[in-house]
């Protein structure tokens, strides 16, 4: 079942996250996250945009949520995806069925743009962007550095409405 994200679910979710940091250059963070910082993150977040969790049998299998794309007035029609998913869970298509879900109810948010970035060897993501219909935006190498590796990333981007967003918004005097 997908819905939002409940304060049970938060030390669920950050074990998914913390072993991505540990784990992995999905993310380009290398400490792991406390509670209080984690749960601090998801207080920011859930005040504008979705937060959502796939959880089956009261176990959180992952989340996925959008955030500031670039955190400025004028972009208030582009979020930035993020998708994680127990490594138990993988390749069962949860990852598939969240973004399903954001995709719905982005544009309640005003959210026009779906935008990722991935890093530039996350091979998984790069398939399952492409896959769903994201577009390849731009490149940028040799950014970071974690495990040993130079990394860059890639900016991905899905439109979800053509209408023109900005008549939706008044822009400040």
């Amino acid at each position: 079942m997908i819905r939002k994200i409940e304060e049970k679910d938060i030390e669920q979710c950050l074990n998914i996250y913390n072993f991505y940091i540990k784990e992995s250059t999905a993310t380009f963070e290398c400490d792991t996250l406390n509670i209080d910082e984690f749960k601090e993150r998801i207080k920011r977040i859930v005040k504008n945009f979705p937060y959502l969790v796939y959880e089956y049998e009261n176990k959180v299998l992952g989340y996925a949520y959008l955030d500031y794309f670039i955190d400025r007035k004028a972009a208030f029609m582009s979020a930035d995806l993020s998708i994680y998913v127990d490594p138990n869970a993988r390749s069962k298509a949860l990852g598939t069925q969240l973004l399903e879900k954001i995709i719905e109810i982005a544009p309640t948010y005003g959210i026009k743009n779906i935008i990722s970035v991935v890093t530039t060897d996350n091979l998984p993501s790069i398939k399952f962007h492409e896959r769903n219909g994201f577009h390849k935006e731009g490149q940028i190498n040799d950014i970071a550095f974690k495990f040993g590796k130079n990394l860059g990333v890639i900016y991905y981007k899905l439109v979800l409405w053509k209408d023109v967003a900005c008549l939706l918004y008044t822009s400040p005097s």
